[in-house]
């Protein structure tokens, strides 16, 4: 036995290293009413830290005795396991309803009405080979930002239905496929190939080398919606440049565009700069520019989210490259125009609506 502190006893010292083990702090050892000195006084933090010191004790914390490291459950009791049953409902849940490969716990848990923790829940989505990706935080708009919002919701406010139905609103949009068959044969059969550009700081492509943040080739496209349809061309290298940009224009904005004289997107340079607006006055076209931070005020968004939708559930079971899956936007965006045009015209007649609600909400994101 080590050097005991002055007038403390061997059941104190025993005592003082049950409760640490047990993952108390000093401070509740010492207001215990069994931990005293043998004059019966009260024993101090540091004298009950020498005790813990001396006999080189690991601290166990309460996380430590409970299953995941999470809540206050029973001590050494092992991780739940869901049933078999269970698992399928699981995987049935996420073939059905996934978009562009992001699995949501949380969704999963409530769709389900499953009775366990989420930790349960995504301990059993990656036993079922899915990769689980956390999305990055929503960015708060500043206040420079929201006055900006609200300034252009305000100065067309009193624009009606039939104006918004007249311009064009005009976006890019990009996906991550694998480079090569042998990169994509390390993807498990439930994972997708392609993400959302923005969908957070994880992998674009779940493969055998898909531990970057840009992984596989980035393929992008400019799209344009109006009134009698939605557009889309493919970027050089998939990406947005000055030229290419205005070339783009001259080739496509004179058939896409129609009888609208105003098209609307965001605010990015290249879109802005000197040969661009060159090609713009060429055809004809005026660029209306939307405020800063404000993809709820652009109704193409939700086009590009119809697009994800349409190309998870037309996905192939094996790899397709880059020609194939080129193909597969193109049947996409026929499909969208053909089955879903009465879509595709309420979201450009729902712009009066997200002005009004930007405004009550004083720039703030609105539902849209």
């Amino acid at each position: 036995m080590t050097k005991l502190p002055p007038r403390l006893s061997l059941l104190t010292v025993a005592l003082i290293l049950v409760l640490r083990d047990q993952g108390r702090s000093f401070r509740m050892i010492v207001e215990h009413r069994r931990v005293r000195k043998k004059d019966g006084s009260l024993v101090t933090q540091q004298a009950a830290r020498k005790v813990v010191e001396r006999h080189k004790l690991p601290r166990r914390t309460w996380a430590s005795w409970t299953p995941n490291g999470e809540g206050k459950g029973g001590r050494g009791r092992p991780p739940k396991v869901l049933s078999a049953e269970s698992a399928t409902r699981i995987k049935q849940c996420i073939e059905k309803h996934r978009f562009v490969g992001v699995v949501r716990v949380p969704w999963i848990k409530k769709h389900l009405k499953l009775k366990c923790s989420r930790r349960t829940v995504a301990r059993e989505v990656e036993r079922l080979g899915y990769s689980l990706c956390r999305l990055s935080p929503k960015r708060v708009l500043d206040s420079a930002s929201k006055r900006k919002r609200v300034t252009w919701a305000l100065e067309h406010s009193a624009r009606r239905a039939v104006w918004w139905r007249r311009r064009a609103y005009a976006d890019a949009h990009f996906w991550y496929l694998p480079r090569t068959r042998a990169e994509a044969s390390g993807n498990a059969s439930p994972r997708a190939i392609y993400r959302k550009a923005r969908e957070g700081k994880s992998p674009k492509f779940h493969g055998g080398k898909g531990t970057g943040y840009k992984q596989g080739r980035r393929l992008g496209v400019w799209g344009v919606l109006t009134a009698e349809g939605f557009s889309v061309a493919f970027l050089p290298a998939g990406r947005v440049s000055g030229s290419s940009h205005a070339s783009l224009v001259r080739k496509y904005y004179g058939r896409w565009a129609g009888q609208c004289p105003v098209v609307f997107h965001d605010g990015e340079r290249a879109l802005h700069s000197p040969p661009a607006m060159a090609a713009y006055a060429a055809v004809g076209v005026q660029c209306g520019k939307l405020p800063p931070s404000s993809p709820d005020l652009n109704p193409i968004e939700n086009v590009w989210s119809l697009l994800d939708l349409r190309l998870a559930r037309t996905k192939p079971p094996r790899w397709e490259s880059e020609k194939a899956f080129r193909v597969r936007v193109r049947n996409a965006v026929l499909w969208l125009n053909s089955s879903r045009g009465d879509v595709l015209k309420r979201l450009i007649s729902s712009m009066p609506r997200r002005l009004q609600a930007c405004v009550a909400l004083k720039g703030a994101r609105t539902p849209y």
